[in-house]
Parts: structure tokens; sequence; C-alpha cells
């Protein structure tokens, strides 16, 4: 992890059980980018943070998404539409339904990949701050 934090880097740290699975996406976007410091630059590439996301199977959704909301994907094959649900994939792997999240709430370029990739931290049980390796300088929950 200390390979990841460049200096001048704050590392928010979000616990997933009380905030729903889109605000907390936003929140991590904002913090990935680093639009919450007031030397945001647009101009800049690399001035966001690490976001560190814990207990990835306890994913809290608003109404019914859970059964309702549909992931998609075809086999290249003939009748090969393949689609299961969320609470299915978050059974399969938390990471992906997280990480889709996430990349909706970032702008479309040819950054976005490479901001996923180095900022976002997914762990899928509760993590202890020594585990990590870091201290965080911020909780996450609202």
């Amino acid at each position: 992890l200390r390979g990841h934090l460049a200096l001048g880097q704050n590392l928010p740290f979000v616990q997933r059980k009380e905030v729903p699975l889109g605000r907390m996406a936003k929140q991590c976007a904002i913090y990935m980018r680093g639009k919450q410091k007031p030397t945001y630059d647009l101009r800049k590439e690399d001035q966001g943070d690490v976001c560190i996301i814990v207990n990835a199977k306890e994913l809290m959704t608003t109404g019914h998404k859970k059964d309702q909301k549909l992931y998609r994907y075809h086999t290249q094959y003939f009748s090969g539409l393949k689609e299961y649900n969320m609470r299915a994939a978050i059974e399969k792997n938390p990471y992906e339904v997280i990480y889709k999240a996430i990349k909706g709430m970032i702008p479309k370029n040819k950054h976005r990949e490479d901001i996923l990739s180095r900022k976002l931290i997914v762990h899928n049980g509760p993590t202890t701050l020594s585990s990590i390796g870091c201290c965080p300088s911020s909780l996450i929950v609202s």
C-alpha cells in the first residue's frame, strides 16, 4: 500500500455498513479524482487519494435492487446472452459490483481505468488498520 501513496495524498477509509452503494460510489469517485481538495486542477491527472473499502460483502442498497438489478454479458455465441442479479454478483465477487458502480461515476476518458486500478482497494471482510499498513486520514460514513 505504501507504493500506492504519493506525497500529499490522504487515505480515505470507507466502512460499507451504513451507506448505500450509489452514494458510496459517488463519494469514492470524488476522493479518487481529488475534487474535494482546494488545489484541484482539471489539467493535472494524479491528484486524488487512494480509497479503501472494507466489508464489501455487506453491500447496502435501497429498495429491491439486489433482486431486480441485472448484470448482462454476451458469450458471442448464438443465444448467448447471460444475465444474473445483484445478489448473485455479490455472492460471486463483490469487488466487481463496487468496481462497476464507481466506474460509472468517473468521467469516460483515457484516465478512467488508470484511476480505478491505482486508487481503489476493496476488502471483502472486516479489516483492521494495522493489516492495511497505514493510518487513514478520514472515515467516510455519511
